[in-house]
């Protein structure tokens, strides 16, 4: 995860308290107590939690915000600094998310795309509470009793944008994608890609970028494996649980793409959000 990258890279330590699939939901009643004293003896708390509970959660954007801010009440009452993430990109793919005008936002059954983009736009509004009832307020919201980031009452420090960095453009709401070429050649029994205008790097093999090699169509994966070793700028091995299955020549080859599931971060996204961040969380 990109957290603990960036924090070994920075110097940083640090303590996962989350878990996979973790809600808000979950941790804002009887679960948050277990995690409490973690969280106390930390200077600053990062939250990332929204997706779950917006996706599989299958909450509403209204009734996800309170379990969010009580999270972040937890951390703040504990004299902790504490920062919420931006959510997102979530989306479907029509070609393995090697490109991004095939790449769709869902918007059914749960519209997790537009919760999350509303997620993040109330964020960037700087999350508008009333005050003293610590209730979401309507982004945009104004009067007396709102307090948004930057106010003494207030339990967010600060955001971290993530969004930017894995964003195809700024709200487009959809992944950026690695490089691609059209003439890679795979052969039967083999975990050895070749290709003439592919210029593997060093660096890409030593990253285990992700690759995806698309199959009769455009549309059906042969291989979606990590970057193993380097032969050559022209030759590379993958990992994965078989070799290829057929030869082929002349196919689509994806290098370095930031997602292989439409709502995750790959290799390459997490290790590019750890590089930002590298610089960021001394400075918390």
């Amino acid at each position: 995860g990109w957290l603990g990258r960036a924090a070994e890279l920075g110097g940083v330590p640090a303590i996962n308290t989350g878990h996979p699939g973790d809600r808000a939901a979950y941790v804002a009643g009887t679960g948050l107590k277990q995690r409490l004293p973690l969280i106390g003896s930390c200077d600053v708390m990062i939250s990332n939690f929204g997706t779950n509970d917006l996706n599989a959660g299958a909450l509403t954007l209204a009734q996800a915000q309170p379990h969010i801010i009580n999270v972040w009440r937890a951390g703040f009452a504990r004299g902790t600094r504490v920062y919420q993430t931006t959510l997102g990109p979530w989306v479907t793919s029509s070609d393995d998310y090697s490109t991004v005008e095939n790449q769709a936002l869902t918007t059914s059954p749960t519209t997790v795309s537009a919760k999350m983009a509303a997620f993040n736009a109330w964020l960037f509004d700087g999350a508008p509470l009333n005050f003293p009832a610590y209730t979401a307020a309507a982004t945009g919201a104004s009067g007396a009793g709102v307090i948004r980031i930057g106010h003494a009452n207030h339990p967010l420090v600060g955001v971290i944008d993530l969004i930017s960095i894995l964003e195809s453009s700024p709200g487009s709401g959809k992944w950026k994608v690695g490089r691609t070429v059209t003439d890679a050649v795979i052969t039967n029994g083999s975990r050895t890609v070749t290709s003439a205008s592919a210029a593997f790097t060093a660096d890409e093999v030593t990253a285990r970028q992700n690759i995806v090699i698309q199959g009769i169509g455009g549309g059906s994966t042969m291989v979606n494996a990590r970057l193993n070793t380097r032969a050559s700028g022209t030759s590379i091995d993958y990992d994965g649980t078989s070799p290829s299955s057929q030869s082929a020549t002349g196919r689509k080859l994806v290098i370095g793409g930031y997602t292989t599931d439409g709502g995750h971060p790959s290799i390459r996204g997490h290790q590019e959000i750890a590089a930002v961040m590298e610089a960021v969380l001394p400075t918390l």
